[in-house]
């Protein structure tokens, strides 16, 4: 499937923002991340990392408190981003807003799922802090 100039321009302003790409090898963080427990989800061991360095302050606008890095075989599964705030509505805009998404077409309840040009998604979640999960 080729992309078109708005999905490439989508998929670049994703990537400016979310710092880290699905796929990418481990090597790419591996001075920037502690190792901790590994979890198993639907029989696949993931490595987790806590990124440590301190450059990745915001992600759509909204202050990061923590970020955790899973890793199948040294590649990079799924990111999830903390927040202090419970700001979903803010956070849903400012998604919706980079990729030309209505911030009401997949949302219910506490939960919003967004597709990104490339396949992946963008899932926020509201429980008792704000996360947005980017996965494949």
């Amino acid at each position: 499937m080729k992309e078109s100039s708005q999905e490439k321009a989508q998929l670049n302003s994703l990537k400016r923002e979310l710092k880290f790409e699905i796929g990418e090898q481990f090597e790419l963080n591996e001075f920037n991340v502690k190792s901790l427990k590994p979890v198993i989800t639907n029989d696949i061991e993931y490595d987790v990392c806590q990124y440590i360095k301190d450059d990745i302050r915001e992600v759509f606008n909204q202050k990061v408190t923590k970020i955790l890095l899973y890793y199948n075989a040294d590649i990079l599964s799924t990111v999830h981003y903390y927040f202090n705030s419970d700001d979903l509505k803010s956070l849903m805009k400012n998604i919706s807003q980079l990729l030309k998404q209505d911030e009401n077409a997949v949302k219910f309840l506490k939960t919003a799922t967004y597709k990104t040009p490339d396949g992946n998604h963008l899932t926020i979640k509201l429980n008792n802090s704000l996360k947005l999960i980017y996965s494949k």
